[in-house]
């Protein structure tokens, strides 16, 4: 069990890159199933460095989660090329809470990973409904459901500039 984890600024690009192609469509897996990933770094005793990160495919059947264990490890034999003190720490996904997806993922990995971190980031806008379903809300709806204002322009259709014409001359 670690009991110091420090995440490097570049895994946690490469999770939000890997959150925002999934949902915009530019990744293989639907844009409705969120975004899991390899968490890959190094363990030292109890303190593990997460130093990057990178896409994972799976197939949840409902009651078990399908992860290729060729896939894990051509990743890990990747890194491990360049980096050659790098492992496969654990795994990575969005959302807001913990769920039932969620604990299938984790024994999963549990099998190909010895004493898996899981990482759970929530970024600005991802309620809770994210975490069952994968949707995320934008992040004025995330703001508005807390009672934020996401803007200090409490009216966003109004025009700042009282003068219409933008070439005063």
């Amino acid at each position: 069990m670690a009991r110091n984890v420090a995440v490097h600024p570049l895994a946690i690009v490469g999770i939000a890159d890997h959150h925002t192609r999934v949902r915009r469509g530019g990744a293989p897996q639907a844009a409705a199933q969120p975004a899991v990933g390899l968490l890959l770094g190094t363990r030292r005793g109890q303190n593990c460095n997460v130093m990057d990160s990178a896409d994972l495919a799976y197939e949840d059947t409902g009651t078990a989660v399908v992860i290729q264990e060729s896939q894990v490890e051509a990743k890990r034999a990747l890194t491990q090329a360049v980096f050659p003190d790098y492992d496969v720490l654990g795994w990575y996904t969005i959302g807001a809470q913990v769920g039932a997806l969620h604990a299938r993922i984790h024994e999963s990995m549990a099998a190909m990973v010895d004493s898996p971190l899981f990482l759970l980031m929530q970024p600005l806008g991802v309620g809770a409904e994210s975490a069952r379903t994968g949707e995320s809300t934008s992040a004025g709806e995330g703001a508005a459901a807390r009672g934020d204002n996401p803007s200090p322009n409490p009216t966003p259709d109004a025009n700042p500039n009282p003068n219409p014409n933008p070439n005063p001359n």
